[in-house]
């Protein structure tokens, strides 16, 4: 038995009008079953076999006269050297009963009564190209009988759900003894298909008849390219993107397009449609911008497209044109970075579906650029680090921006002592700021430094203090001998002071200073607590311009070479008036003396002329 189930194809010149479209194509016709009946591998107690392939299954669905069902015959056939006959298997009863003895229905080439003998093949037919033809060359002669028609006689039938089946042809009249040729349309959704044959009761003295033989099996399907398709989409795609529709334009333009999909969940496509087209009727020649929100969200999707126009529809095809997965959501990047100056940044992101495509980063509102590996900051200061990852879906992540303090500048500390011997910790770092400062006394334990001092008259001997800043870069430990600090106990004298001065005066201020070491590095002088002037510590003058008219708090403030300070103090006044004597507009009393004298000179000189000329 040959039989044969690859694709052979021929090829049919068809045209069909889609109203201004007209689709011009070559209908390709697939053979899906042939059997020639002519394997010579077959036996009759074993299922039948197609060269290795699936076998027909074979059986009788009324057994009162025994099982009787069909297998190949070499008694007579259409071409080649075997047909298949309805009744190879099994025992004839109608012989028995007319005392001829229990012989095999192959011994006498006669069939049985009371039969349904069935051969069945499932059929694989593409749903979306129309129905199958079925073409078979048959040879019958058989009996009067109660069988549905008044005969005994062969059909064929077909399944769609291998369970119940659908009588598409029946042997046309009891006696048809050439080899003739049956033509049957096989329903596209057919999953088997069906050659029965039918025997009712035996009427004594009817003359038994050889029944039915098959040759020649041939089933094929029209098969129409199709017409438009859609263009190749990425491997991922993000919630919205654009698909391209593309058909056979040389005879015309299609009106529309409809876009169907199905995810891998589903079995079956789904017409695409959205809020402004909402029969799935696109424009042809415009992107169509497939929403995944619409549609089930992430997926892998497949998509075929249908072309429309005049009242005609392309046939839908079975088989996608492309497929994208579908990547709704972006990626997720995080940063690292270890060091304070430099400073080194890592980054790294995540997708959950599609993968990260890259990272890009831009440092201070430059431009953007793509991460390929650490990168470092070496610049003192605060910087702005924005960073966003694609994935490969094109989804963008939401920039990020984070600030970087680089600082690798170490803080440093001072001290200073007061009249009353406290010590206090000063700390600057101009870059991050100081995060603590730490001390301890004679080699004991570190504490944190939180207020001033009580300790250098206490009998110790050594202070160690040292500070860290906000990046963590720690000074280098500083030490104070606590013996070796006599600042003050410096005596400051302050020179002679007004009670008060007048505005715009220059105030001439001296002090004296008992300092046989020579400790005084500078004078500070402040003015209600502002630093009006300073000066080496060789000098003891110094000229306060024209102070405001009110009182004034005047300090002078001994500083040695490590910011230790003593200082002494006295109010000023200055008023409106003169008092103490002060001359007016800043001149001597002797001056003004003189000059009184020479206007009262002037004054009898005129009153003397003025006496003359009157007589």
């Amino acid at each position: 038995m040959a039989v044969c189930i690859t694709i052979v194809t021929s090829l049919l010149s068809s045209s069909i009008a889609i109203g201004s479209f007209t689709a011009s194509a070559s209908t390709e016709t697939v053979t899906v079953l042939r059997d020639n009946i002519e394997n010579p591998a077959w036996t009759c107690d074993d299922a039948w076999d197609q060269d290795n392939r699936e076998k027909w299954m074979r059986s009788d669905t009324n057994p009162s006269s025994g099982v009787d069902t069909w297998c190949h015959s070499t008694h007579r056939m259409h071409g080649g050297t075997h047909s298949a006959w309805v009744a190879v298997i099994g025992t004839n009863s109608i012989s028995l009963a007319r005392g001829e003895g229990n012989v095999g229905n192959y011994a006498i080439d006669r069939y049985d009564a009371n039969m349904s003998a069935y051969m069945r093949h499932s059929l694989t037919l593409d749903p979306s190209q129309g129905d199958g033809t079925l073409t078979f060359y048959y040879w019958a002669d058989t009996m009067a009988s109660n069988a549905p028609g008044g005969y005994d006689h062969l059909q064929v039938s077909t399944s769609s759900n291998n369970s119940t089946y659908d009588i598409k042809w029946t042997q046309p009249s009891a006696s048809v003894t050439t080899w003739t040729m049956a033509t049957v349309t096989i329903p596209a959704n057919t999953k088997t298909l069906s050659f029965d044959f039918v025997s009712g009761a035996y009427s004594s003295g009817t003359e038994m008849k050889e029944g039915a033989y098959v040759d020649d099996i041939l089933v094929t399907q029209d098969l129409v390219p199709s017409w438009s398709s859609v263009e190749a989409l990425p491997a991922y795609s993000p919630a919205v993107f654009p698909i391209e529709v593309n058909a056979d334009t040389s005879q015309g333009t299609p009106e529309s397009v409809r876009l169907y999909y199905k995810t891998t969940a589903n079995s079956t496509y789904t017409l695409y449609h959205d809020q402004m087209v909402t029969d799935g009727n696109f424009p042809y020649g415009s992107p169509i911008y497939f929403n995944a929100s619409l549609t089930g969200g992430e997926a892998q999707y497949q998509f075929l497209s249908v072309a429309v126009g005049g009242g005609t529809t392309e046939i839908q095809p079975s088989s996608p044109d492309t497929s994208t997965t579908v990547d709704m959501n972006p990626p997720t990047t995080t940063m690292t970075h270890s060091g304070n100056g430099p400073v080194t940044i890592h980054l790294a992101s995540t997708d959950q579906r599609s993968g990260v495509e890259k990272i890009e980063f831009s440092l201070d509102g430059m431009t953007w650029n793509v991460w390929n590996q650490d990168i470092t900051i070496s610049s003192e200061g605060l910087h702005n680090l924005s960073y966003r990852a694609t994935d490969n879906a094109g989804n963008v992540e939401e920039t990020r921006t984070t600030t970087i303090l680089v600082d690798h500048t170490s803080p440093v500390t001072t001290y200073s002592i007061d009249s009353s011997a406290n010590i206090t910790l000063t700390a600057r770092d101009s870059t991050s700021g100081i995060n603590r400062t730490y001390y301890r006394v004679d080699g004991g334990v570190w504490s944190v430094y939180a207020s001033p001092l009580q300790i250098r008259d206490g009998g110790h001997q050594l202070l160690e203090f040292y500070s860290v800043d906000k990046a963590n870069n720690s000074e280098t430990t500083r030490t104070l001998n606590l013996e070796d600090i006599p600042i003050s106990n410096i005596a400051l004298t302050l020179g002679e002071m007004r009670g008060s001065y007048v505005p715009g005066e220059t105030i001439s201020i001296s002090w004296s200073v008992d300092d046989p070491s020579g400790l005084v590095d500078h004078y500070d002088i402040l003015l209600d607590g502002v630093l009006v002037g300073a000066i080496g510590g060789d000098t003891h003058n110094f000229d306060l311009a024209s102070p405001s008219e009110g009182d004034h708090d005047l300090v002078i403030n001994a500083v040695d070479s490590g910011g230790n300070s003593t200082q002494i103090s006295s109010p000023i006044v200055v008023s409106g008036s003169s008092t103490n004597g002060a001359a007016p507009l800043g001149l001597s009393w002797e001056l003004w003396i003189i000059i009184a004298i020479a206007l009262l000179v002037l004054a009898l000189l005129g009153l003397i002329l003025w006496r003359r000329k009157k007589r």
